[in-house]
């Protein structure tokens, strides 16, 4: 993907940016993405048009390798796209408490996770 960052004095730096998913050694599960960011060089964007329409976003439907595990984790992946809405949106007053739950959900999976942990020893 590529898009242009405001930097704080007003100049325009255009970037691009990938990412692949990563997946663990233990049982294959998915942990998260490995990404990059990387300044593009002057001129290299003189081709780009924006083009689209302005619309609410809506989740894609899961791949089936990083479907939730359980609900905790669908509960923390909605609650992460909320979060990403609410600061784009003007619902920032809502930051707090959402934080609050995504760090209530973090510690619920932290939990479960050490329990499946002796379970499987």
């Amino acid at each position: 993907m590529r898009y242009r960052l405001l930097k704080t004095d007003g100049a325009l730096r255009w970037v691009g940016t990938g990412g692949v998913p990563s997946f663990g050694i233990e049982g294959n599960r998915f942990i998260g993405y490995l990404g990059s960011i990387t300044e593009l060089a002057e001129g290299a964007t003189d081709t780009i048009t924006a083009y689209g329409n302005v619309e609410r976003f809506v989740p894609p439907v899961p791949h089936p390798a990083t479907m939730p595990s359980c609900t905790l984790d669908l509960i923390a992946d909605h609650l992460i796209l909320a979060h990403s809405l609410i600061e784009g949106d003007g619902g920032k007053e809502a930051l707090p408490d959402l934080r609050r739950a995504l760090f209530k959900i973090g510690q619920a999976l932290a939990a479960r996770t050490k329990q499946q942990v002796r379970t499987v020893n």
